[in-house]
Formats: C-alpha cells, structure tokens, sequence
C-alpha cells in the first residue's frame, strides 16, 4: 500500500468517523436528557460484560486475515465457521449468566439488559471475515461510508427510542441497529458467502497470533471498564451515569483517529514485508493525530460549563469536572492507537499483550486508589495511571521500531505548546471578555477564538511545516481519485 494511499485511506476512515462524531454529539444529549443519568448508568453497567465476551468473539482471527498476503475461499469458510461456532456459545453464556449478574452486583436491572444484548454476537460474528477483506483490499472509503451508515440509523433508532419512553432499551436498540447495518453491508460490499468447508490447519496456525491480540484487548478492556464496574456498584448508577457520558466525551477525538489503526496497521505490515524503515510513517502519523486530539480536548476542558448546560441540562453539571479531569487521558488514549497499531502491523502480538498487562496494571491500582474520593477520584486516578504506564509504553515501541526518541518529541512539542497556547487564551477571554453570556453564545465564541489562536500558535511555531500541511491537502484534494 502507497504512503497516499494510505494517507487518503485514512482520511476517509477519519471523516467517517467524524461524521460518527457529529452524530454521538447530537444523539448524546437528547438520549442523557430523556433517561437520565440513573438509565444511562443501568446500560453503562451492563454493557462491558457483553463487550468483554465479544472481545472473545473471533479470538484474534479476523486480525490474522488482515496481515495474510493472500487467501482462498476455503481458508475464509474455514475462519467463518470457527468464529460463528465461537459466537454461538459466548450468547448461550451472557444468557446463563445474565441474571446471576445482576443478583451478585445488587443491580438486578440489568439482567434483561443482558439477555438483550446476547443475540448481537451471531450477528457481529458474520461480519469479521467480511470486514477484513475489506481491510485488506483498502477499501477504506468503503469502510468508512458503511460505518457512517451504520451508525447513523443507530443513532436514529436510540432518538426515537428515547423520545417513545424505552428507558434504557433504547441503548440497546441503537446497539442491535447499528450491528445488523454494518453486517448487512459488508456482505453485499464483499459479496462473502461462506462455503460448507472447515480447514482445522489453517484456522490452528492464526490461532497463535490471535491469541495474544485477544489477551491485549481483554487486558486493554478490563483497565478500561473497571473504572465503570467500580463506580456502578459503590457509587450506584447516577454517578456512573455522569462518569460514562463524561468519559464518552473525552475519548470522541480517539473515536475519530481510531481510523490510524484500520489504515496503519496493514500499512506497517506491508513495510515490514519489505523491509522498510517504520520510522517516518509513525511521525507523520503522531504529528497529525496531535494535531487534532490536543486542540479537541483542551477545547473539550475549558469550555465543558458551556458545553453541558446548552445540550445536557442541569442534571448533568457534575460532569464539568469530570471531563476536566479526564481530558488528559483522552490524548493519550489516542497515541495508545497509534502504538498499537505499529506493533500489531509489526507482527509484535506478543509485545503488545505484555505492554496492554502493564497499562492495566497501572489503570486498576489508579481507579482502585481513586474511588476513595469517589468519581472525580477514579477520573484523577485513571488520568495519572495512563500516563506513567504510557512512558514505558512509548519507549518500548521506540525501541523495537527503531525510531527517534528526540524526533517524536519534537514532532509532540508543536501541537502541544499551540494547544496550551489555546487553552490559555480562552480562559483568559472567558473571564475578561465573555463572562455573563449565555451558553448559545459563549460557546461558539470561545470555539471560534480558541481556532484562531490554535492555528496562529502552528503558524509562529513552525511556519514552514503549517505551509507543507497545507499545499499538501491541497495536493492530496486536486489529486483524488
């Protein structure tokens, strides 16, 4: 795959996703204010046990047909049977444990919420082979659109849900929609059907791979949603309601650079292939995810007053803090994709597994520690394990990649000192210049402000670059196929 190539490939992933973006931020606000945080809690309480077995789903083989240089129609059937087999008894096992679960977490709530979200592994399972042809082949403006799609008419159904009064099955209604669309479509995009065949050799030889990327993700998946399960049972469901949508917030730029890894990994595969340094892919690929994350989340933190008393309502002014507090981890959550994409593309499954079991280690002691002061706690706690266990997780990376210490600081240090420049300048407008408006008003404002002043900082910092980023848009535009 081309350097543009996969520059447009993930263009496109990314202008889906924000697309997605401008969807969660519409649909975020009515849904919060029609269920309310104690609803919303119910759903954030439930759902990591469904997406903690679905982590289990394809065991790691849908990532070994992205890196494979070519398959037959036997080794796809194969692969397909095995991941449907698999999904069919992690639904029978969210049923069976379903009510058990809500008994032993004092949330009996749940337990239907559980039983609902069990038919959804059969339908995801049928999309993995699907989707990673598409992967492979580099359709990612296929990807994209069809994501958008999905995700659009998930949306629509949680709205209406909410407004007809389904409480928290309107949640997970979105989840059914939005699974049976993308399936739907990456079928008819492939044209995969599976044929009436089972290759025991080559479905065992991924296994190895798989394996450790499914560790990575459970180690991943369990740093993440403890901070959920914690707050949920001893804080109960209005504060975790609070902490979900604050911490949904927070991560919606990782939402939109969660392209970089569906486009850099097979990049970084096909380098690896042929020998070619990895190091300026990852610059380029820092710089500009910085470039869009920092400004994003200081924007995010400095204006979250404004944010939530114009869409969320009164009830949900504890998020303010929060997102605060949680801002930090956004951005660094959002260089975690970019390192774990290099190391998958690398064929490092193993190395990402031990370095996921590090993050999560840190993740839990700093949640653990935190929810003595309650969710701002857990917020402070995971922001600070994030980035101790995200030093050592970037010089490994830098180590086994080869790449520059200094020239990833460097390529840091502009997008950061613009977006302190931002921040600075918009909390010093919003106390001398527009203190005592309203929120219609303020908000815009401070947005339109803190974008002059975040791209005059590139501009003065490092003029040159800025003109290279945009002749080369312009280049990339006029040049499209």
């Amino acid at each position: 795959m081309s350097q543009r190539n996969m520059i447009l490939g993930t263009a496109a992933m990314a202008a889906g996703n924000a697309v997605r973006f401008l969807l969660q931020l519409l649909a975020i606000p009515i849904v919060a204010r029609f269920l309310g945080p104690s609803s919303y809690g119910l759903v954030a309480l439930a759902s990591p046990f469904f997406y903690f077995l679905l982590l289990f789903g394809d065991l790691g083989l849908g990532a070994t047909l992205v890196r494979a240089q070519a398959l037959s129609k036997r080794q796809e059937s194969s692969v397909f049977w095995a991941i449907f087999t698999i999904a069919s008894g992690l639904a029978a096992l969210l049923v069976a444990a379903a009510y058990p679960l809500g008994r032993s977490l004092g949330q009996p709530e749940i337990s239907p919420l559980l039983l609902g979200f069990a038919p959804i592994f059969l339908i995801a399972a049928a999309g993995v082979v699907p989707s990673a042809r598409l992967q492979r082949g580099g359709r990612f403006r296929t990807v994209a659109l069809i994501d958008t799609l999905a995700a659009s008419i998930g949306v629509c159904v949680a709205i209406i849900g909410a407004l007809r009064g389904w409480g928290p099955w309107a949640l997970v209604a979105q989840q059914w929609a939005f699974w049976a669309v993308k399936v739907l479509s990456v079928i008819g995009a492939t044209r995969f059907y599976p044929i009436l065949a089972f290759d025991r050799q080559a479905v065992g030889s991924s296994l190895h791979f798989g394996s450790a990327i499914v560790g990575s993700s459970v180690a991943s998946f369990l740093g993440a949603n403890l901070d959920n399960i914690l707050i949920g049972t001893i804080l109960g469901p209005a504060k975790l309601g609070l902490y979900a949508i604050g911490y949904q917030i927070v991560n919606i730029p990782g939402m939109v650079l969660g392209a970089v890894h569906y486009s850099l990994m097979p990049a970084v595969a096909a380098a690896q292939h042929k020998g070619i340094s990895l190091e300026k892919t990852y610059i380029e690929a820092l710089r500009l995810m910085l470039l869009v994350a920092v400004p994003a989340l200081a924007g995010l933190a400095v204006t979250a007053d404004l944010l939530i008393a114009l869409f969320f309502g009164e009830s949900w002014i504890g998020m303010r803090t929060l997102i605060w507090l949680l801002a930090p981890l956004g951005i660094i959550n959002t260089i975690f994709i970019l390192n774990g994409a290099m190391m998958l593309g690398a064929g490092r499954s193993g190395v990402e597994f031990w370095t996921t079991i590090m993050r999560t280690a840190a993740a839990a002691a700093g949640i653990i520690t935190g929810i003595f002061w309650g969710s701002q706690g857990v917020a402070c706690g995971i922001s600070a394990a994030a980035a101790f266990s995200g030093f050592f997780y970037m010089r490994m990376v830098l180590r086994i990649c080869g790449i520059s210490a200094f020239r990833v600081l460097e390529a840091a240090s502009i997008p950061l000192m613009a977006g302190a420049a931002m921040g600075a300048a918009v909390i010093f407008a919003r106390g001398a210049l527009l203190d005592g408006l309203a929120p219609s008003v303020g908000l815009p404002l401070s947005i339109l402000l803190g974008a002059a002043v975040y791209f005059l900082a590139l501009f003065f910092l490092s003029r040159e670059r800025f003109v290279q980023d945009i002749v080369t848009v312009r280049v990339l535009i006029a040049n499209k196929p």
